[in-house]
């Protein structure tokens, strides 16, 4: 029997500039997802009233509408329910500052928040840089491997990531495991909590709230609370077929102009193709012995 308990998928953003990203991240979720209960909740934490006033204007039981305000033909997909929610903060409020530690607080201390405001059982949390690409109820095989682990004891990363993530150390993985006929995860070795995972609410009241401090250097938040997750002994999991792709920081400016470019021409636009889970054999991807990764599709962008 499926769990069709509601899933938050949290949404943090802190720059208008990146709005074309945001737009893109939107679009490829309502086309792709078909997990019918979902709570979208947007924290926006730079105190932007234009982003602000477009985030309050979308209205997900009709066709989504860019940031320019131009209609677009893409809507959800049936028997979808969408419930919107806002968290506005205001953490960011000198816009000369550029320090990486502190704007990394802001994220953090918002996601934080975030987290505790979610109305859902289960918690992922995303930047604007990510978009999905896999079709259909794929939160559902989340929620298997979830389970599969034990909810409140494990993550598992929601997007796929960088090639060179996954060789680090750090992130070093053994074997594939079969959840299912169709299901197939890598659970790396070392524990370390990274926000951008799907995870019951229940996992992280047992690690408790992210703490920040003033002092604290980029990582260190993050650090401290994998090391929190250690020692309650949790799992965190690759999906071998990740629903989505997380970009690389050096290529944001030029997603960025290509989402301009193309939208003028055509609103619906999003920059990579989409796939049904049929479309990527699973034995291709066990012969690979990691998971997808986003250098796997960076070639797939959209003409």
């Amino acid at each position: 029997m499926k769990d069709n308990a509601l899933v938050t998928i949290l949404i943090h953003t802190g720059k208008k500039e990146y709005h074309p990203l945001l737009e893109n991240l939107l679009k490829s979720f309502l086309i792709c997802n078909q997990y019918p209960n979902i709570e979208l909740l947007f924290v926006e934490s730079a105190g932007d009233v234009e982003i602000r006033d477009w985030l309050n204007l979308l209205d997900f039981d009709s066709e989504f509408i860019n940031f320019d305000g131009t209609k677009t033909n893409v809507v959800k997909q049936d028997d979808v329910e969408i419930k919107k929610s806002m968290l506005f903060t205001d953490f960011v409020e000198d816009k000369s500052v550029k320090d990486w530690d502190i704007i990394n607080q802001a994220v953090l201390k918002s996601i934080d928040l975030g987290i505790k405001k979610s109305r859902g059982k289960y918690v992922a949390c995303l930047l604007e840089d990510n978009q999905f690409i896999l079709k259909g109820d794929i939160i559902s095989d989340y929620l298997k491997v979830l389970k599969h682990f034990g909810e409140d004891n494990t993550i598992v990363h929601f997007f796929a990531q960088q090639n060179y993530k996954y060789s680090k150390p750090n992130n070093a993985f053994k074997e594939p495991i079969e959840i299912d006929d169709d299901i197939t995860v890598y659970k790396p070795i070392e524990m370390k909590f990274c926000p951008w995972s799907l995870f019951n609410k229940s996992m992280y009241n047992r690690a408790g709230e992210i703490t920040i401090k003033k002092s604290d250097k980029a990582h260190e938040p993050i650090s401290k609370y994998s090391e929190k997750c250690k020692e309650l002994g949790m799992n965190r999991v690759y999906m071998a077929i990740p629903m989505g792709i997380w970009f690389y920081n050096k290529h944001r400016e030029q997603l960025i102009e290509n989402i301009k470019e193309k939208t003028k021409a055509n609103p619906d636009y999003c920059m990579f193709k989409f796939y049904q889970k049929s479309d990527l054999d699973y034995n291709i991807v066990k012969k690979l012995s990691r998971p997808l990764s986003v250098d796997d599709f960076l070639m797939q962008i959209n003409e």
